[in-house]
């Protein structure tokens, strides 16, 4: 099972060559510095994902503003039409 391209053995290489370079105690600072900055990384995606999202209502309720206006307007149109009409058929 690959994981993002990586396959156990690669996954495995990976881990000696990290172990080996960093020994043990600076592999363990460095995956928790590395989740910590995980975890910042997933905080600012949400925070934009909630941005986006706020950023898509308010535009669907601007439209949709824009959709009522001209629906009434398209409805003073037709009246203002039919007393026209109205009004040519009584010459």
């Amino acid at each position: 099972m690959d994981i993002l391209g990586v396959g156990p053995m690669e996954f495995l290489l990976i881990a000696v060559l990290a172990l080996t370079l960093l020994g043990p105690t600076k592999l363990v600072q460095s995956f928790k510095g590395a989740r910590k900055e995980l975890g910042k990384l997933k905080e600012m995606w949400k925070e934009s994902a909630r941005e986006l999202s706020s950023s898509v209502e308010e535009a669907t309720q601007g439209i949709s503003e824009s959709v009522g206006e001209f629906s009434d307007a398209g409805k003073e149109l037709a009246s203002n039409v039919k007393v026209v009409n109205e009004y040519e058929n009584t010459k």
